[in-house]
């Protein structure tokens, strides 16, 4: 959800490498551009159960994975689509 503010930014601080095997961020590229919220509603049947949040992407989108190294950080305001998968793999992916 957005806030009546918008001058918000999100960083998250990856405390092990985030990679594509991981399941890293991912953005859709120039999602901020309209600087609205798209439709979304709780992958579970409501917030209390669960945070993940799905919403449409569209076939002409481009989905952008951005690995980050341990240390690193990614920074974006409440106007980027963003989201990660699950970690399929057998190690750690903590972000901060």
């Amino acid at each position: 959800m957005g806030t009546p503010d918008a001058r918000t930014v999100t960083c998250s601080l990856a405390i092990d490498d985030s990679n594509l095997s991981n399941g890293c961020i991912r953005f859709i590229k120039d999602s901020g551009a309209k600087m609205s919220l798209r439709p979304h509603c709780p992958a579970d049947s409501n917030c209390e159960e669960g945070h993940t949040l799905i919403a449409g992407i569209g076939e002409e989108e481009i989905v952008e994975h951005v690995e980050v190294q341990r240390g690193g950080i990614t920074v974006h305001n409440q106007w980027v689509m963003h989201g990660s998968a699950g970690n399929p793999s057998d190690g750690w992916r903590r972000p901060m």
